[in-house]
């Protein structure tokens, strides 16, 4: 479905008492702190490379495949595992994922919930998951009756890896389980995940097509007559793993209309994702004055907005622009936006 269409020093309160002559005196020089976050950053304390090594991707692919660097969408929705701090490997030959190409997808995810891994694992996402030796949460998944990837879960992370290849591509019968036990052993060591980054002002966020806007606001900002959810932020349909951008409220929705018509709209939100904004904008955007921090809208009518360091992103293909700015103005008071 195209959606119109991954993280801070005190005073003593008296002076300290006379120190003995023999007593070592410290240094005056000012212990240096950590920079402070000013926008989304890593949380998971390891690298790719180290995940995977070159070697290891060869043996698993049968061939060598390239480093490849997540870039998203134009979509709010494709930016919820890089905004909670997900550490996303890519490696690839080049070619279309699944079809004449192969590639290799890992994510861990910190903070990952046990309620969001096992509605992972028992959805259309999880497929013929089965059990592994390698730890209690430990999953292999096949394709053909051959391991292809496998997810996991440990007191603080949660991982998926799968490799897309063609179906006439067969991989070695043990590769997957070697590739499982290797990241599992590093994964939990890990220490628990840095701090979650959170921005001030910030939006609220939601878990439900309602905290967007209510089926009654659709209707009345865009025209969508009797308008209800077909589609949202859940099940085959989420968009983050183990839907870990509920941690700051990511959600989209799309209602349509219940008369029969193809008329829909469509919302998505990610608070603290403004930085990842300018990836949506496309050549002959045109900005907008007066609504949020910032707003613009792109060629195709679909409206970006830039609100307490959040982004939103809005859709309807019926509506005027002044209906899809009523929307907007709705969505941003219903998550805590005072500006305009």
């Amino acid at each position: 479905m195209p959606f119109v269409a991954l993280l801070a020093a005190c005073a003593p309160s008296a002076p300290p008492a006379a120190l003995p002559a023999s007593a070592p005196v410290a240094s005056s020089t000012p212990t240096p702190t950590s920079p402070v976050a000013t926008g989304p950053t890593l949380r998971v304390n390891t690298t790719c490379d180290d995940l995977v090594p070159p070697a290891m991707v060869q043996q698993l692919a049968g061939k060598a495949l390239s480093t490849v660097v997540p870039t998203g969408t134009t979509s709010p929705t494709s930016f919820g595992n890089a905004r909670v701090g997900a550490l996303e490997c890519r490696w690839s030959d080049g070619g279309t994922p699944g079809f004449d190409g192969i590639a290799l997808y890992l994510t861990v995810g910190p903070d990952v919930t046990r309620d969001g891994f096992d509605y992972y694992l028992h959805g259309e996402s999880g497929g013929d998951a089965k059990p592994s030796t390698v730890g209690p949460d430990a999953y292999l998944m096949s394709q053909g009756g051959t391991p292809v990837g496998f997810v996991f879960l440990t007191a603080h992370y949660g991982v998926s890896a799968y490799v897309y290849k063609p179906a006439a591509v067969t991989l070695a019968p043990t590769a997957a389980s070697t590739l499982l036990e290797h990241v599992y052993g590093i994964v939990s060591a890990l220490p628990a995940p840095a701090p979650l980054w959170r921005p001030t002002p910030d939006l609220r966020g939601t878990t439900g097509c309602d905290g967007l806007a209510t089926a009654g606001q659709v209707a009345t900002t865009v025209g969508l007559d009797s308008p209800r959810v077909v589609k949202d932020d859940g099940g085959e349909y989420s968009t983050s793993l183990f839907d870990i951008d509920r941690q700051v409220g990511g959600y989209w929705c799309v209602w349509v209309s219940d008369t029969g018509s193809s008329a829909y709209a469509s919302v998505a939100i990610l608070p603290g994702g403004a930085s990842f904004a300018p990836k949506a904008r496309v050549a002959g955007s045109r900005d907008i004055a007066g609504l949020g921090d910032s707003a613009f809208v792109s060629p195709d009518g679909r409206l970006d907005v830039i609100a307490a360091n959040g982004w939103i992103q809005l859709g309807d293909p019926g509506a005027t622009e002044e209906q899809l700015v009523a929307l907007a103005r709705t969505v941003l008071q219903n998550n805590g936006y005072q500006g305009g």
